[in-house]
């Protein structure tokens, strides 16, 4: 009895042993597949991290394709996120996450500078509205300012179901993200009741560079229930031995064929990447090279070497390709970028150099170098990245041959018009003079028609010559232009006044609309404005019916545009030929009938408004008539912008002795209103007004004044002509001069003041300055 007591004893003890023992392998077994799954884990993340960072199109399409199975088996999202000053913008991105653009924030952004400053997988369990999420990050190879990270769905609370064929069914499983049993970080569980009692083993072990910790508790017994079958075991030890040794060589059995499973079926997983690794690689447009430190031996060449830069691996692989294959003027830079990643010195080299292929040619290649480190962070090789860009140098250089054959021409064109400019002007003078001369004598009716004809086609001519200069000093960008506010209706009136002798020769009415749209102000180059207006109304008074109706009205679009339209009652023009109106010495069919015209004055008008940031538009109605209209920016009036900006000050000027003149040769009205206004708060000076140059001149003959105000654009001659002829006058050679213009490029500026001039004032006009060269001129002191 007490022999069959000591046996129960010790057998028990023995099964005790043994439960803990086979406690202790499940548990090591569940947690070696734990690890491999964070080991698969970590091998996707760099292959996606290596493709994300590249911010290449065709690495972000393989990085959706490849990332595309990982989603369909868990994973939430796939991100590759990269480091700025500003934090962390993501790049390339798949499945329900962060979309590329996003710029990370709270535990995304803190994962991925913990994976940056890590040197391994790093983890954390986060919450959203959409449920708790594990997050994956690891560090891209090669770049230390890229992170590639993974979001699964986690549910915690649902205790994963044991089916029949699981290995682990007898096994009660919780796995925690910390190093103790919290339950704020549990990931996964088998139990619907925590924490485990009973019999448990806990395993702490690394997953990257962060400790997780694993409880496993047994469901029933792992060896056998041996504590039940202890009277048989008793009464029939015999068999009992016999039952012990079976059960444990069945299980020593089932283990061994566990594991084996566990090493094929992890082979198999590094067989499928490795073959995916390399159909990736020879499918990429970039050829990726390894050279290694400190030898700077190439051990590495990526298959798609000979696709792209038609060269064998084994070529490739040769030790001189590293130097001697660069391009002989690029050896130094791209030896001093590698020697600069090498050394620790740049965390990245980004270099364009030519590579010289088998055939003595050469071919432009786009290179990313960037180091390898060991785990201790010691730089053992750098990464080679390269990608054919010979095309697009071929297309640079092609589109900069032909911006300098464009660039050639042009001035040849340039050239060849001012040369012709000469020499057509130079005899037009002659037949113009000499056939206004014979105008003066006494002729005969046949000879006074054909000096009508001559004049007539002179000046016509003279018309022409100056269009088509115009013309191109806008395409070359030599137009002078001195854009102002100007009143709409005064340009209106202006042009119509030219254009009534001309509508009444021909019976045309002419209808100005008196509209409040009228009273506001355009900002144009007041010539160009008028001479774009003038064209549009002679065409409408030319082509237009006998005893027509032309109407011009104007209109405001939005807060910022006014448009002028000139309508017509003429024949109108046909839609399909809309088009060709604003081609040059284009007069669809005009030059077949007695209306005289040179086919480019409405192409001229184009062109001078789009110089003045408007546009010019045309519809047409066949059988009824035409409307062009013109378009220009609306802006504030110069008397309007003073009375906002300066109603209020006051300006306190001691009275001198006598009254001074102030002379201000302006053909812009508002202007000469807003001078008048400014100076009216001064008890010291009278201003005269001049609208033409010549006026100016006589004016200034006549009253010597104290101060000239002399505007650069003038209708009858240029400012700049009429400052030549104050300084050759002796009467007016000492008056101060103030020229005023829009232009202010300081190349005219130093011409001006060069010329003669004694200031230059900008339009808008700043009062301050206007009243200190007032001061300056009358000697009085600074306005307060």
């Amino acid at each position: 009895m007490a022999g069959s007591l000591g046996a129960f004893l010790i057998t028990r003890r023995v099964v005790s042993d043994q439960e803990q023992r086979a406690l202790k392998e499940r548990t090591g077994e569940v947690a070696a597949l734990l690890s491999s799954s964070t080991g698969s884990t970590t091998t996707s993340l760099e292959v996606l991290g290596a493709l994300g960072s590249l911010r290449d199109p065709e690495a972000v399409r393989l990085f959706g394709l490849s990332g595309a199975p990982l989603t369909r088996r868990g994973s939430v999202a796939l991100a590759v996120a990269v480091a700025d000053p500003q934090g962390f913008t993501v790049v390339a991105a798949i499945g329900d996450g962060p979309v590329a653009g996003t710029r990370l924030t709270g535990d995304r952004a803190r994962l991925v500078a913990r994976a940056l400053a890590s040197r391994g997988l790093v983890t954390v369990l986060v919450s959203d509205p959409k449920g708790k999420r594990l997050i994956s990050a690891l560090r891209a190879p090669g770049r230390r300012q890229a992170v590639a990270y993974q979001e699964s769905v986690v549910r915690p609370s649902t205790p994963i179901p044991s089916s029949a064929n699981s290995a682990f069914r007898e096994l009660r499983v919780a796995l925690y993200t910390a190093r103790t049993a919290d339950t704020n970080r549990l990931l996964l569980t088998t139990e619907a009741r925590l924490p485990l009692t009973g019999r448990v083993e806990r395993v702490p072990f690394q997953v990257g560079t962060d400790t997780w910790l694993l409880t496993v508790g047994a469901r029933s017994s792992l060896v056998g229930s041996f504590a039940n079958l202890s009277p048989w075991l008793i009464l029939a030890g015999g068999l009992l031995t016999g039952l012990l040794a079976a059960a444990v060589v069945e299980i020593l059995a089932r283990r061994r064929t566990y594991a084996l499973d566990l090493v094929a079926e992890r082979t198999e997983e590094l067989d499928e990447t490795r073959a995916f690794l390399e159909r990736l690689l020879s499918a990429a447009p970039v050829v990726v090279r390894r050279i290694t430190m400190p030898d700077r031996r190439i051990s590495y060449v990526s298959p798609n070497v000979e696709r792209l830069f038609g060269v064998t691996e084994a070529e490739a692989r040769a030790p001189e390709l590293v130097i001697n294959r660069v391009h002989g003027d690029d050896q130094a830079a791209f030896g001093a970028a590698l020697d600069r990643v090498a050394e620790g010195s740049s965390a990245r080299e980004e270099i364009e150099y030519r590579l010289r292929r088998t055939d003595d040619s050469s071919g432009w290649v786009a290179a990313v170098l960037v180091p390898e480190l060991d785990s201790d962070g010691a730089i053992v090789a750098v990464l080679w990245y390269s990608t054919d860009v010979d095309g697009r140098h071929r297309a640079e250089d092609a589109q900069r041959e032909a911006q300098e054959a464009a660039d050639q021409a042009n001035r040849a064109k340039s050239e060849f018009l001012s040369r012709m400019s000469h020499e057509l002007r130079t005899p037009l003078n002659a037949v113009l003079g000499f056939g206004q001369l014979l105008e003066l004598d006494p002729l005969t009716d046949e000879q006074s028609e054909s000096v009508e004809q001559i004049l007539k086609g002179g000046r016509h001519l003279l018309d022409l010559i100056n269009e088509v200069l115009d013309i191109s000093r806008i395409e070359a960008g030599e137009l002078g232009l001195s854009p102002e506010p100007v009143l709409a209706r005064e340009l209106i009136q202006e042009t119509v006044d030219l254009i009534r002798p001309i509508a009444d020769q021909r019976g045309i009415q002419l209808i100005v609309e008196r509209s409040a749209s009228c009273d506001c102000y355009v900002y144009a180059d007041r010539q160009r404005a008028k001479q774009v207006l003038l064209n549009l109304m002679s065409n409408a008074v030319k082509y237009n019916r006998l005893r027509g109706t032309v109407a011009i009205s104007c209109e405001e679009i939005d807060p910022t545009r006014v448009a002028i339209s000139v309508l017509d009652t003429g024949p109108g023009i046909a839609a399909e030929r809309l088009g060709l109106l604003f081609i040059p010495f284009e007069r669809l069919g005009a030059e077949d009938t007695d209306v005289e015209g040179t086919g480019i004055g409405l192409a001229l008008s184009q062109r001078l408004t789009e110089a003045m940031s408007g546009a010019l538009l045309v519809s047409s109605v066949l059988g009824k008539g035409s409307t062009f209209t013109f378009e220009l920016p609306r802006v504030e009036g110069p008397v309007e912008r003073f009375e906002r900006l300066n109603g209020d000050a006051e300006i306190d000027i001691p009275v001198g002795p006598d009254r001074r003149k102030i002379l201000h040769i302006e053909d812009n009205l508002s202007n000469l209103k807003l001078v008048e206004r400014i100076f009216a708060r001064r008890d010291d000076v009278d201003v005269v007004a001049a609208m033409h140059g010549r006026l100016g001149l006589e004016l200034a003959h006549e009253h010597q004044p104290a101060l000239i105000l002399l505007d650069l654009h003038l209708p009858d001659m240029d400012g700049d002509h009429v400052l030549q002829r104050l300084r050759d006058d002796p009467v007016t050679a000492s008056i101060p001069v103030v020229m005023v213009s829009a232009d202010a490029t300081p190349g005219q500026v130093r011409r001006l003041l060069s010329a003669g001039a004694t200031a230059y004032l900008t339009k808008p006009i700043e009062v301050s300055d206007l009243l200190n060269v007032l001061n300056d001129a009358l000697g009085t002191a600074d306005v307060p």
